[in-house]
């Protein structure tokens, strides 16, 4: 690879000079620092790396995805693109009067779920533990005509990996999950309003107070496919009816009919619960599952089962579900369109 393809590759990631600089420092320091019988070959194995792992980094950028979202979901950062229709940029912080700043970098959103990433810092001398941060948030989103949707859903907080566990800062990967169905969401907004912080086991947790939110615009369009099933399922001798599927790069949610939310099954069986792809692997579940009524006025007996991929995945290479040892395919489908 020739200097001309190195410089077409940072023009396109749009660094600085001295993050170039530096970058191609670090990656070429090692092969000055030894003697080689082939030094060409070297040098072009280490461009290529160079070109690979800049390539990489237009591609998260250019999509708008922070890599730390795309690993957390198991993610490679060609995936990014996955979740581009439900990135919402924030980029909004507030400093509180107990000296704490939270700043809220990104929204992604899908049908079913809201991801924040947030980061914290703490006032000087502060070290939040790492094993013991839990961030709590409550989001209101309302929809284009104006409307208050309810939500219902299940908030979580996962601290990402910190490179400096000894410094005052902090991220966190908020989450909720929509449990009640939303089905006018696209193009309206939401709210999200920072609670507290608990970062110590001996200190109790920290208020926010001041009354701060982080507005934005919901995405107009969907990450996830919806399809209408309404198909014969049975469960624990019980015939349920599959009614639809929902698939996002985040998430696997299906919807029964006249479903016990509190059904053993749901719970205890995930591992009989994937998808298969297009090139035949196989796509398990992570552990966690939510159930709910599946509407907004909450008069049904319908459930809906909400599951998080073992990795991130593109649903327009899903072939069929398997839901507790029954298939069904989704080839002859056509999603719904919104």
């Amino acid at each position: 690879m020739e200097n001309r393809e190195l410089k077409r590759v940072f023009d396109q990631v749009k660094l600085s000079p001295e993050r170039q600089e530096a970058m191609l420092e670090r990656l070429l320091s090692g092969e000055r620092s030894r003697k080689t019988v082939k030094p060409m070959k070297k040098t072009v194995a280490v461009l290529v790396a160079a070109a690979l792992m800049l390539m990489a980094c237009a591609f998260t950028v250019a999509t708008g995805l922070d890599q730390r979202i795309v690993e957390y979901f198991k993610g490679e950062p060609k995936d990014a693109s996955l979740m581009s229709a439900g990135i919402v940029p924030v980029e909004q912080s507030h400093t509180y009067d107990n000296g704490w700043t939270v700043k809220i970098k990104q929204v992604l959103m899908d049908r079913n779920s809201i991801a924040a990433l947030v980061e914290l810092t703490a006032p000087e001398g502060i070290v939040p533990e790492l094993e013991y941060r839990i961030f709590d948030m409550e989001p209101t989103i309302t929809s284009a005509q104006g409307e208050e949707l309810l939500l219902g859903g299940m908030p979580r907080g996962i601290p990402l990996e910190d490179p400096d566990p000894e410094d005052n800062q902090a991220t966190i990967l908020w989450s909720y999950d929509i449990l009640l169905g939303v089905e006018e969401m696209w193009g309206g907004s939401f709210t999200l309003t920072p609670r507290q912080f608990f970062w110590s086991t001996k200190e109790g947790p920290v208020q926010f107070s001041d009354g701060w939110s982080c507005t934005g615009t919901l995405p107009t369009e969907d990450a996830g496919l919806l399809y209408q099933m309404d198909e014969p399922f049975s469960l624990e001798g019980k015939e349920l009816g599959l009614k639809s599927i929902y698939i996002s790069p985040i998430r696997f949610v299906f919807t029964l009919e006249a479903c016990d939310p509190t059904m053993d099954t749901l719970h205890e069986e995930r591992g009989s619960v994937f998808l298969t792809l297009e090139d035949g692997s196989i796509v398990k579940m992570e552990e966690g599952i939510y159930s709910a009524s599946a509407d907004q006025t909450g008069e049904t007996d319908d459930c809906r089962v909400q599951f998080q991929p073992e990795k991130l995945v593109d649903p327009q290479t899903v072939r069929c579900v398997t839901l507790y040892g029954q298939t069904f395919s989704l080839d002859n489908l056509q999603p719904v369109a919104e």
